[in-house]
């Protein structure tokens, strides 16, 4: 479960504030760290290179509170990431809760008038649905027609003040929700540098434990041989019986040797392998081992 925060992490550098799933997503990175922490720890001695990963991954816990604190795992920002937040919701809750009682004595007393008794939400403002006929019987803001056409959609003057009340404490709401995740998003910026070192290390530990799945997922049975080319040697010569795997070992150097530069680790206890410019193949028989046709019968 690693995320790459580096976009993030770069808008941050730039002074850009960063969205509710975004911090989210920073902050599912440093509990993975946390986690792999914790695993290295309890891993044999004798794996030095993980140790030392792990001793150079750090998880900043306090920063990862911070945000889960204020956002949810769905994105949203929470009622109590800070006291105006809640107040502000609060008060808002309150006021569409007024406007929708409003509301329903509007309509029950212009019951002859609406096309419906239902209330509908034109420009983020509560309406009412009157006919065309009765538009300029009532007070109040048109807001357009029905696809019908055979009524309009009014805000009744009772509810006018409601509705920008409303309107300006869900502002303010906004604006403050802007503070939080400005305020979250400098404390990011501030462990900038860190942060990449952690998704770095990362990087190598999912590269590491990729290479084991891969060597795990590929592990077969197999005649252990132990090959040694002295570095004062230039030549290995192989000799042996008929069909005694002389061609095979041949091939199993040279596949090893390209899988190495390619990569890939090899199924081995230990292996040294130098780095060599050109491997030169000659196998032009048809060998068969399951016809026992060996490259020395040919």
């Amino acid at each position: 479960d690693i995320v790459d925060v580096t976009p993030w992490l770069t808008h941050c550098q730039k002074g850009i504030t960063l969205r509710p799933q975004e911090l989210h997503g920073i902050s599912s990175f440093l509990l993975t760290c946390e986690r792999v922490k914790r695993f290295l720890n309890e891993v044999p001695a004798a794996m030095e290179e993980l140790h030392d990963l792990c001793s150079a991954l750090q998880t900043h816990p306090g920063l990862r509170r911070s945000i889960d604190n204020c956002i949810s795992a769905q994105g949203e920002v929470y009622d109590h990431a800070s006291e105006r937040l809640a107040s502000l919701r609060k008060e808002s809750a309150q006021m569409s809760g007024g406007i929708s009682e409003e509301a329903r004595r509007f309509i029950a007393s212009h019951a002859s008038i609406l096309m419906d008794t239902i209330t509908a939400i034109r420009n983020e403002r509560i309406c009412v649905l009157v006919k065309v006929s009765e538009k300029n019987s009532v007070r109040g803001i048109i807001h357009g027609e029905s696809a019908s056409g055979q009524a309009v959609y009014l805000e009744p003057g009772s509810l006018v003040a409601l509705n920008n009340r409303l309107q300006s404490i869900r502002g303010e709401e906004e604006q403050e929700i802007e503070r939080i995740l400005r305020d979250l998003s400098d404390q990011v910026r501030q462990k900038g540098n860190e942060l990449f070192g952690e998704l770095d290390t990362m990087t190598l530990l999912d590269v590491l434990f990729a290479k084991a799945k891969w060597c795990i997922r590929h592990e077969q049975r197999v005649v252990a041989n132990t090959y040694t080319l002295a570095q004062e040697k230039n030549c290995l010569l192989i000799s042996g019986s008929n069909t005694g795997g002389k061609t095979v070992t041949l091939k199993t150097i040279a596949l090893f040797v390209t899988m190495t530069h390619a990569g890939f680790p090899i199924l081995c206890e230990r292996a040294q392998v130098p780095f060599f410019r050109a491997i030169y193949l000659d196998v032009g028989d048809q060998q068969s081992i399951q016809e026992s046709l060996s490259t020395f019968s040919s």
